[in-house]
């Protein structure tokens, strides 16, 4: 049924219905309101029936309407519609007229093209990666580049409009998004063009409800790291724009090239005009010009003799995709050679370095200038061939020629004002004995030269081919000083050096001063230091450098095989990794501390020689302190030595030097003006002096260790810990740092009370909370858990005890309150590390619940607190009584003796507290006792009155348990108080338990009136419950008459207007493909692995329904799932499917109205098994309350060699491997007093912790599958269709972290898998799968007695059909099964022999046979014999080819044993084969266990048709550049009989036609000349013309 939409000037659908001749139909018409003056039955259905007899209808019919598919329309009875006259007769349509019904206002918005383009905007100016700084990025035209478009086409949106509260709006249209592929230039689908219908309905009768439903016909993503990288870099350059970040880092594409040689280049794409110079330390950002010639490179240099003509390289292959980290290609440019490097940036980004065959690293301060000369070869003294090698420049490379038997030399010289003349010829190549040449540069100072390390590495370049006239070398110049003095200490140090009369201040904290000295063999350098503050006398202040006193040989060794040319340029270009100061501690690098300077006390001064690093010639001094001291406290303290009476004063956070410790030494610390001691120290070195002086007790330091320090006055205990380590290069550091570490990752401010006793006294609450009042509380910021955060050091402790001293075996604990209020937590005990502990606390009548961590690192314990986001219970206190709460194990009914103790030990007591007219969020202690591995989380609940001086725990008089694991509502009595009503409600994500007075009005409680009657009897009570049983009747009468008695809305019995939301996504057809490079060439595609989802719809609901209770779920329904190896087509794989169905679903091209989702999704579980994932949501809050999945029987097939392609692919999308992003280098941090800062794990584990997964449920129904594995790594081993059934998984009250659910969710599997082990060997091929072969006989003896019972209720013939078809299917699967063992018992032992022959080749040939899978027995038999017979022949000529291919005697002899052995074992795999390729045949031809089929091709998806705009500009010549470019399209041009691709551009003022492969202007015309006519019948189809004489040349363009 059809009416007429006057909005859209025709025939809209209605609703579809059923008519028979031999049974009633009931039509039921939709529910949305439809208005309308015309309407008319439609007839779907050709066939049409009559008295019974069918016939085709007349072709004059209008029959042309949209066929709805049958499996969306079915007939249960399968009868035929009526034919058009008889329905004519016999149907009768009445119309009835409803002013309701007829909408206020319809609007109908129509749009036939819709474009919106995203664009970067990459700047000149922008910075370039930390690898690449010392380059500069070479100056181009700025231009905007379009990164993502997206299309809309035919965009329709109707609103029908009934009131403000009634509409609806339907919306359709089709769309795709592109994306740019940076390698060439060209957009690609990343959405490909699909069809989206939508209908949504507001209306508020009889309720409110919003209904939305969502019909796509196919939903395609194509996922590949070109996409990654395009959106995901853009992303990042859209921030730093927005943000105005300067500067900003550039924007990297997929390829960079690099000029690093001191002469220009010039590059292009091969086979195009293509022609980009690029100057010395310049950096092109490059994409390919052309898709139509191959991804290579000419590079173009200009030569070095005639300096008129230009050299051109070989073609050299651009792979934008290798496994290496780098690449090394030599090529020949006329009589040079020069290197490309080609280096990852990210999985997606490369850089082309183009070097030279002379490579310099200068590791001197200062500019020099180079020249090379040739032995022989006849310079210009005055216009000789120099180079400048700034001194910000430390390498540098040379284009020039050096062959292998060539002698050059290089000469050196100062820069302009500081050099003399030139050095004399060094000769570029090694030394006889390896050592460097030491190097005289004249100057112009007194001293008359400077010395210098010259070392010479001299290599081979091997080229891809290699010819006898062309060998040329590369060669390594390393330039460094003879001494170089490195200060380690925390001041800069001035230094003069005796020859020279030089003098420098060196910086502190790792700063050098490379000499410039006249060093000889004889001579002796002696440096001066002068420190701005005093040394010890022991400690000398000058130093004597010699050559003459170190051993030549051992300190300029060097391993030639690991320091070759590419290797030493890679390892010398990173910064020195040696100098970390003070310390190799990843957290104290990133500090900055407070240096006192100078420094009060003397220190003693370390000299210590060596190379400066490995493959150095530098003999580096390092000036260190004998110990650095850091103070990473809070506190100022003092170090005083036993012995000397000095002691060193130690501000919070700062560093000191200090002197040599030759005794043992003592910490201080200030407590009213006065210092208290610590107990000694002594270092492990000076025990035995320590023992035969008979000292008094003292605590040993080891190295690399700590101890704990302890210090006691009066009411305060200082709990610190100091580490001693040792550097490799001998540095010594004590840290004297915080035991414990607090940190407040809340959004609340807290205050931290620290507590300490003996660990064998208790405390009572009453205790603690006047400790709270009497001390200040450390103040707690909140932090950010971002990056950097900066945690609270816990130093200084309260003594909740007395007379102690620093032997006292202490335990500490920590309170915490909400800032600006007194009510405090309970301890937190800081003893043990526990992985997670919740507690709350009360901020007026409001509750905060808090969860903590306290996990151990390096010795020290981080407290972090964080906001719980899974609190169990919020207990509502609606009286004017305090209670206290606790957790008991009695059962309901009973009464409660005793409860789990809040605290965990002995030393407080402690219970919840839940205050007057407040909320309190509680959790059970016994929760998280185990956590992650939690058992329950439902536990019962007693209260009691809480009364100021509570007694101790056995005089609490508690109530009966209290259930917290369902919903319900009693009166329960609270002893020395009365009853009340408690009201507790499970359907909340937080378990609600309200508390209230009883109503006297409206309810009574029989225990209260006996309670009342006998008022005289408590008399007979202690005066402290008499007061508390006064103070409670006057709080209840001053109580309202009619309290709130329902805080649930579950217990409401109003009628409450809801809003009711369904939404219903329904998707025909969904592909999500995984697509990779193609290595050859970057701009095809090829897909990897595709995931199919056919009718996928997705249902989301939030009503309430008068018979059933709200719920708010989600419910996935999936047909039918498929994964498919795209690979397949390869020839490289034997298994075109990963997942599929055990049974085939039938597909169907159908579309169903987008009114009528409901019927889809309860008529798509009649038609095949469906999977279906249910997830309920809490009604009050998004969050996840359990989950149910139901999956069919399905079949899994896993290669190994295939598995390892996808992981591949997935790494390579992998978006923090996809783009380069660069380390951002921050500066250290200066801390405040008090202030710690947390390792990165610690936070990171803490972030984990915090956020728990809590479920009430988890379901998945009892699952099975057949599996089938080919692996193939040392021997062939196959399973064929091993039946795996897994039991129902369940878990109730989940409450653990997602790692842990995971390996329980993975080893209830692994579980089941290993109780089918015996179906997993049955189904081992090399055993002729005895499984297959049992379940084979099984179905058939099955079929064999069924279908004859089940035909003989049909009747005696049903009888017989039944007895002949059993009997036919006992026969098939017997023999089907008995052939199917043979051939994959034959199959595996022809794969195994053919592995014991060791030959590649014969075992990739003989495995791509195998799988052209044989189309029935003769084919089977033919391939089988082929094969044996190229068996034969490998058989006999592998006993020569392998003896032939030997290059040594272990080769020859290898290449015999592998002939023998082949000789034996290829005719028998041969064999085997054969009789397994015509056991498949026999398989195919009867279609038993045939393999499922992909649902698309395997193909390279070449979908580089169109050309991004950027990359059509580029095309323009010159002259058409600068004009504005308005259209573009691609059109086939006739030329010379043949079809060329081209391109035509309207310009604002010409229309040109270009060739893009030749890139020539076939032809060009103004504007003003040009006609422009549509096609009649098409109006896309454009005829363009010219009004002149140009007519002939160019007779017609289509487009």
């Amino acid at each position: 049924m059809e009416y007429f939409s006057e909005t859209h000037e025709t025939f809209l659908h209605y609703c579809d219905f059923l008519l028979s001749e031999t049974a009633s139909k009931q039509l039921t018409p939709p529910s949305r309101p439809i208005c309308a003056t015309i309407w008319r039955v439609v007839i779907l259905q050709s066939l049409i029936a009559v008295d019974g007899t069918c016939f085709e209808g007349d072709t004059d019919e209008d029959l042309s309407i949209e066929y709805i598919h049958s499996d969306f329309k079915v007939d249960d009875n399968k009868d035929f519609i009526l034919h058009p006259k008889v329905l004519v007769g016999c149907m009768r349509i009445d119309t009835v007229f409803r002013p309701e019904e007829v909408p206020n206002l319809q609007v109908l918005l129509c749009c036939q093209d819709i474009e919106l383009n995203f664009l970067n905007q990459p700047d000149v100016g922008e910075e370039l990666p930390p690898r690449l700084k010392e380059y500069s990025l070479r100056q181009t035209k700025e231009t905007s580049q379009t990164f993502l478009t997206v299309h809309v086409e035919d965009l329709q949106m109707h609103s029908t409009i009934h009131s403000k509260r009634d509409f609806s709006l339907q919306t359709e249209f089709r769309t795709r998004v592109k994306c740019l592929d940076y390698g060439f230039l060209n957009m690609l689908d990343i959405v490909e063009p699909m069809k989206f219908t939508s209908y949504a309905r507001v209306t508020h009768c009889p309720r409110s409800s919003v209904e939305a439903n969502f019909v796509v016909d196919k939903l395609r993503f194509n996922c590949a790291p070109y996409v990654i990288h395009s959106l995901l870099s853009s992303k990042h350059h859209w921030q730093q724009v927005l943000q105005q970040k300067e500067p900003r880092h550039a924007f990297i594409p997929k390829c960079l090239v690099i000029n690093g040689m001191q002469t220009p280049i010039a590059f292009g794409q091969t086979g195009t005009v293509e022609k980009i110079t690029v100057a010395p330390s310049e950096v092109q950002f490059y994409h390919f010009r052309s898709c139509s010639f191959r991804q290579e490179l000419t590079f173009f240099i200009t030569n070095l003799q005639s300096r008129q003509t230009v050299d051109s390289s070989d073609s050299v292959h651009i792979p934008l995709k290798f496994e290496e980290e780098h690449k090394v290609q030599h090529l020949r440019v006329g009589d040079c050679c020069i290197t490309l490097k080609m280096a990852k940036l990210s999985a997606t980004q490369m850089y082309i370095l183009v070097k030279g065959q002379i490579e310099l690293i200068s590791m001197v301060p200062y500019s020099l200038i180079t020249e090379f000369r040739v032995e022989g070869a006849s310079y210009d003294e005055n216009c000789a061939p120099e180079h400048l090698l700034s001194s910000k420049e430390r390498s540098s490379s040379f284009y020039q020629q050096v062959t292998h038997n060539a002698d050059i030399n290089m000469r050196l010289k100062l820069s302009a004002g500081r050099g003399k003349g030139r050095t004399g010829d060094i000769p570029l190549k090694p030394n006889s004995n390896n050592l460097p040449w030491l190097v005289k540069v004249p100057t112009q100072s007194p001293q008359q030269f400077i010395s210098l390390w010259v070392r010479i590495l001299r290599e081979d370049i091997v080229m891809e081919h290699p010819t006898e006239d062309f060998q040329p070398q590369k060669i390594l110049i390393c330039i460094w000083p003879i001494f170089e003095v490195c200060n380690m200490l925390s001041c800069d140090i001035q230094a003069i050096e005796s020859t020279s009369v030089e003098s420098a201040t060196i910086e502190a904290r790792g700063g050098s001063w490379a000499l410039n000295t006249a060093t000889t063999h004889a001579t002796e350098h002696t440096l001066a230091f002068k420190f701005p503050s005093p040394v010890q006398p022991t400690s000398e202040t000058e130093y004597k450098l010699m050559l003459k006193s170190m051993d030549w040989h051992k300190f300029f060794h060097y391993d030639s095989s690991e320091w070759t040319i590419e290797n030493a340029l890679h390892k010398l270009s990173k910064s020195n990794s040696k100098i970390k100061w003070p310390l190799s501690d990843p957290e104290e690098l990133r500090l900055k501390r407070e240096l006192k300077l100078p420094c009060q006390c003397p220190f003693d001064v370390r000299y210590q020689t060596g190379a400066t690093r490995e493959f150095s010639c530098t003999m580096g001094l390092d000036v260190t302190a004998w110990a650095m001291f850091i103070n990473a406290t809070g506190l100022d303290v003092t170090l005083c030595t036993i012995k000397e009476p000095a002691c060193i004063l130690l501000k919070a956070n700062s560093l000191e030097m200090l002197p040599k410790l030759t005794c043992a030494f003592s910490i201080q610390v200030s407590f009213n003006n006065e210092w208290i001691s610590s107990t000694p120290i002594c270092l492990e070195e000076q025990l035995a002096q320590k023992t035969a002086n008979n000292a008094g007790r003292t605590m040993s330091l080891r190295c690399n260790s700590f101890v704990d320090v302890v210090i006691v006055e009066k009411e305060q205990v200082y709990r610190l810990m100091l580490e001693y380590k040792q550097e490799t290069d001998g540095r010594r550091v004590f840290k004297l740092r915080s035991k414990f570490v607090l940190t407040n990752f809340t959004d609340v401010s807290l205050n931290a009370l620290p507590l300490a006793m003996d660990h064998k006294e208790t405390a009572t609450r009453e205790e603690v909370d006047a400790c709270a009042i009497a001390k200040s509380p450390r103040s707690l910021t909140s932090v950010d858990s971002t990056k950097n955060c900066i945690g609270t050091s816990l130093d200084v402790f309260y003594d909740l005890g007395s007379k102690h001293n620093c032997d006292t075996a202490f335990v500490y604990f920590v309170c915490f309150s909400v800032g600006g209020h007194w009510d405090i937590s309970i301890p937190i005990p800081l003893a043990i590390p526990f992985t997670r502990r919740c507690f709350s606390l009360q901020a007026g009548r409001e509750s905060i619940p808090l969860m903590i961590t306290l996990i151990e690192k390096d010795n020290v314990h981080y407290l972090n607190v964080f906001r719980d986001t899974a609190p169990a219970i919020i207990i509502s206190n609606n009286t004017n009584i305090k209670f206290i709460v606790a957790q008991t194990s009695a059962s309901e009914n009973s009464n409660v003796s005793c409860t789990n103790s809040e605290f965990v030990g002995r030393h407080f007591e402690w219970n919840q507290l839940v205050l007057a007219h407040s909320k309190c969020y509680y959790t059970p202690p016994q929760m998280y006792a185990n956590f992650p591995d939690v058992e329950f989380t439902m536990c019962n609940l007693s209260l009691a009155a809480y009364k100021d001086k509570q007694c101790g725990k056995n005089k609490i008089a508690w109530s009966k348990p209290v259930r917290t694991d369902k919903t319900w509502q009693k009166f329960l009595h609270i002893p020395n108080h009365g009853d009340v009503k408690v009201v507790v409600c499970d359907k909340h994500r937080v378990i609600r338990l309200n508390i209230y007075y009883i109503a006297q009005q409206l309810e009574f409680s029989v225990k209260d009136l006996r309670s009342r009657l006998t008022k005289p009897e408590n008399n007979l009570l202690p005066a402290e419950e008499q007061e508390l049983l006064g103070s409670e009747q006057k709080s209840s009468q001053e109580q309202d008459p009619f309290p709130d008695m329902v805080a649930c809305a579950h217990f409401s019995q109003e009628c409450e207007t809801k809003l009711q939301t369904r939404i219903k996504f329904f998707i025909k057809s969904f592909v999500f493909s995984l697509q990779t490079d193609n290595r050859e060439n970057d701009y095809l595609k090829t897909e990897v692995c595709n995931i199919y989802a056919d009718d996928l719809m997705a249902i989301y609901d939030d009503i309430s329904d008068d018979d059933k209770e709200d719920r708010r779920e989600l419910r996935l329904q999936v047909p039918n799932l498929q994964v498919d190896n795209q690979l397949y087509s390869s020839g490289k794989y034997d298994f075109p499917v990963l997942l599929c169905a055990e049974e085939l679903y039938k597909r169907n091209c159908a579309l169903p109205q987008v009114y009528y989702l409901d019927a889809v999704y309860q008529l798509q579980p009649l038609r095949a098994p469906v999977s279906l994932f249910t997830f309920v949501f809490y009604q009050d809050e998004m969050q996840l309350q359990s989950v149910r999945c139901k999956i069919p029987p399905f079949r899994v097939y896993i290669e190994d060699a295939y598995l390892n392609q996808l992981l591949e692919a997935l790494v390579e999308c992998e978006p923090s491997n996809c783009v380069y992003s660069p380390a951002i280098e921050e500066d250290r941090i200066l801390l405040s007093a008090g202030q710690t800062l947390l390792p990165d794990q610690v936070v990171a584990q803490s972030l984990y912790i915090s956020e728990p997964l809590r479920l009430n449920s988890f379901t998945v129904e009892p699952l099975s599958l057949l599996l089938s594995v080919h692996t193939s790594s040392r021997l062939y081993i196959a399973l064929d269709h091993s039946p795996l059934s897994f039991s129902r998984y369940e878990r109730q009250q989940i409450l653990t972290v997602p790692l842990r659910f995971g390996q329980s969710l993975g080893l209830h599997y692994l579980s089941g898998a290993i109780f089918g082990a015996g179906w997993v060997v049955g189904s081992l091929e090399i055993l002729g799968s005895p499984s297959g072969l049992a379940r084979s006989f099984s179905t058939g003896l099955r079929d064999f007695v069924s279908m004859p019972v089940e035909g003989l209720f049909r009747g005696p013939w049903g009888f017989l059909v039944g007895v002949t078809q059993g009997s036919a299917s006992l026969l098939r699967n017997v023999t089907a099964g008995t052939v199917n063992s043979v051939t994959k018992l034959a199959g595996s032992v022809a794969r195994n022999l053919d592995r014991l022959t060791l030959d590649a080749e014969h075992i990739e040939l003989t495995e791509a046979r195998r799988r052209a899978r044989p189309q029935g027995f003769a084919d089977g038999l033919t391939q089988g014999l082929t094969g044996l017979g190229i068996s034969l022949l490998g058989a006999v000529g592998g006993l020569a080819h392998h003896t032939l291919e030997a290059r040594s005697s272990v080769g020859f002899i290898a290449g015999i044993t592998k002939g023998i052995v082949g000789a034996f074992t290829k005719p028998i795999s041969g064999a085997a084969e054969m009789l397994a390729l015509t056991g498949q045949g026999v398989l195919h031809t009867v279609g038993f266990n045939a393999m499922p089929q992909q649902v698309e091709p395997s193909t390279t998806r070449n979908v580089a048709l169109h050309g991004s705009s950027s990359r059509i500009w580029s095309y323009l010549p010159e002259e058409l550049s600068h004009d504005q470019m308005l259209f573009f399209c691609e059109i086939t041009l006739l030329v010379n009989t043949q079809l060329r691709p081209a391109l035509v551009f309207l310009t604002s003022s010409v229309l040109a036609i270009m060739q893009p492969d030749s890139e020539d202007l076939t032809f060009a015309s103004p504007v003003s000349k040009v006609d422009v006519m549509a096609d009649r019948e098409d109006p896309s189809k454009l005829y363009l013309s010219l009004k002149s004489e140009q007519k002939d040349d160019l007779e017609g363009v289509s487009c």
